[in-house]
């Protein structure tokens, strides 16, 4: 998917959650109403366009993170990335993923594997230690090792590609055809914690 154009604004999030779960949700891309918690509340309803506007600024600021070096770059995704998801735009903990697909900084030089082992199994452990009890560290050694240059994620690809050609060949398949799967269901968004992180401009 290619990334939803804009300055990462409220509209913004909200056009490109209301792009992925338009076909899912009626309330996709709505803004949420009412007040939410996971270990600690979020940002309230009356306050998310003000705080993300805010934040959509900061990061202008930084130039969206150009020009960083690989560490420096995850460091401070994960600040934005915290603080966003404490903000929890939709009307439901969809919007978490928003911000996930959303976020493709490839004019930053950096691509985010969301598909890597470290993120897969230590999210939800890691943005709810942040969450409750306000301790990055977990979440930013995750996301370290989820930024990748950008030769570093076409040679995942390029792997991730003749992986599934040998699969196929020894399965007498058609590359990228994959296994046949009876009686699968939609994929639904999964539970997301995480909680408010100050990106360093004093919200």
């Amino acid at each position: 998917m290619e990334p939803i154009v804009g300055n990462y604004d409220t509209e913004h999030w909200r056009a490109i959650h209301r792009h992925l779960f338009q076909d899912v949700y009626p309330w996709a891309g709505d803004l949420r109403t009412v007040n939410i918690a996971k270990g600690k509340f979020f940002v309230a309803p009356e306050h998310i366009r003000g705080a993300v506007d805010d934040m959509a600024r900061a990061l202008a600021e930084e130039s969206h993170l150009k020009q960083l070096p690989p560490l420096r770059f995850a460091d401070r995704l994960t600040d934005y990335y915290n603080y966003l998801t404490s903000c929890t735009l939709a009307a439901r903990v969809t919007g978490a993923r928003s911000g996930r697909s959303g976020t493709r900084w490839r004019k930053a030089g950096h691509r985010i594997d969301w598909r890597s082992g470290a993120f897969k199994e230590r999210n939800d452990e890691a943005s709810l230690e942040a969450r409750k009890n306000d301790n990055l560290e977990p979440l930013r050694a995750m996301m370290r090792e989820c930024v990748v240059s950008t030769p570093q994620w076409a040679a995942r690809q390029q792997a991730i590609a003749a992986t599934r050609l040998a699969a196929a060949d020894s399965a007498g398949r058609a590359p990228g055809a994959g296994a046949p799967q009876v009686g699968v269901q939609s994929p639904r968004p999964a539970p997301y914690y995480s909680g408010p992180q100050d990106p360093g401009r004093g919200y």
